[in-house]
C-alpha cells in the first residue's frame, strides 16, 4: 500500500457524516461551503489539501477544447495527488456558477467518499430549470439522465473513442480483472447497462463515466 493510500485511509476514519442543512430545490441538501469547512481542517490534520477550479481539457487528440472542472486533492508529505477533471455544461452566466459548485461538491464528496445524510442528489441545479440548447463539451452521465441537454455525438451509442478503450484496458488490468467476461460485467453494474453486449456500444460519455468510476476503484495515482 502506497503512503498516500494509507494515509487516505486513515484520514476518511476520521472524516464526518456531513448532514444535509442548506434548503434547495428537492429537499435540503449538503452545500459545498459546509461540507469543505467540515472536512477542511481534518483534511490538514492528515497532511491533505484539496483544490478545484475550472479550465480548460483537450479532447479529441488535442484538436477541441471542453470546459472542465479540474480538481486535486494532495498528499503533501509525498506529493502525491488523486486528481482529475469533471465535465461541465455550457450555459448562461447565471446557471454556470451554480453548475460549477456542483460539480466542486460532486467531486470532494466522491474523492473522500463522503457519507452524506439520507438519499442526497445535492441540489444539481439543473433539475430547476433545464439549459435548453446548451452545448454540452464533454462526457457527463448524471446530467443527461436528468434531462439537461440533447443528445450530441458524444451521448450515442459507439461513440465511445479509441482513448477511451485504452484506458478502460489499463484501469482493469490495474485492479486485477483480465478475464473479458468479468469486465464486462462489472461495466454493466456499475453503469446500470444489464443489456450491454460489448463495451464498443458505450457512448463516450458512457465510457467516460465508466473510467471515472474505475480511477477511483485503483485508489490513487502519483504526483505529476
Amino acid at each position: 500500500m502506497s503512503d498516500l493510500a494509507a494515509a487516505l485511509a486513515k484520514l476518511q476514519a476520521d472524516l464526518p457524516r456531513i448532514k444535509r442543512t442548506q434548503p434547495g430545490q428537492h429537499g435540503k441538501y449538503a452545500a459545498y461551503d459546509k461540507i469543505l469547512a467540515a472536512v477542511r481542517p481534518i483534511m490538514a490534520k492528515h497532511g491533505f489539501a484539496w483544490w478545484s477550479a475550472p479550465g480548460l481539457a483537450p479532447m479529441g487528440g488535442h484538436t477541441e477544447w471542453r470546459f472542465v472542472l479540474h480538481y486535486v486533492l494532495t498528499y503533501l508529505p509525498t506529493g502525491e495527488t488523486i486528481d482529475g477533471s469533471y465535465p461541465l455544461a455550457e450555459g448562461p452566466p447565471q446557471q454556470q456558477g451554480a453548475v460549477i459548485t456542483y460539480a466542486r461538491r460532486y467531486c470532494l464528496t466522491s474523492v473522500l467518499d463522503l457519507e452524506i445524510e439520507g438519499d442526497d442528489s445535492m441540489d444539481a441545479p439543473q433539475r430547476a430549470r433545464p439549459v435548453r440548447g446548451a452545448k454540452v463539451t464533454g462526457p457527463e452521465h448524471e446530467r443527461l439522465r436528468d434531462g439537461l441537454h440533447t443528445a450530441t455525438p458524444d451521448d450515442r451509442p459507439g461513440s465511445i473513442a479509441n482513448s477511451q478503450r485504452g484506458g478502460m484496458h489499463m484501469a482493469f488490468s490495474a485492479i486485477g480483472i483480465t478475464d473479458r467476461a468479468e469486465r464486462l460485467a462489472m461495466t454493466r453494474d456499475i453503469l446500470g447497462l444489464p443489456d450491454l453486449l460489448s463495451s464498443n456500444d458505450l457512448s463516450y460519455t458512457q465510457a467516460a463515466a465508466l473510467l471515472l468510476a474505475l480511477k477511483e476503484r485503483t485508489g490513487v495515482r502519483e504526483g505529476r
